[in-house]
């Protein structure tokens, strides 16, 4: 998933490798909000991460 912050030891000890179900994720992330990739922009229906330039240049 894109939106992981894949570097973090938490995700390297815990997650890395494994096979989780997008609801499994949700929950995962929901108890581990450091993991999570910041800004994340939305517009309308629409969201991006905002660390990347051409993802804000696509949505706006």
């Amino acid at each position: 998933m894109e939106i992981i912050r894949t570097q973090e030891a938490d995700y390297r000890q815990k997650y890395k490798g494994k096979d989780f179900s997008g609801k499994e994720w949700i929950k995962i992330l929901v108890e581990n909000p450091k993991l999570i990739r910041r800004p994340i922009i939305v517009k309308n229906d629409k969201a991006v991460l905002g660390d990347i330039v051409q993802h804000i240049d696509a949505l706006l």
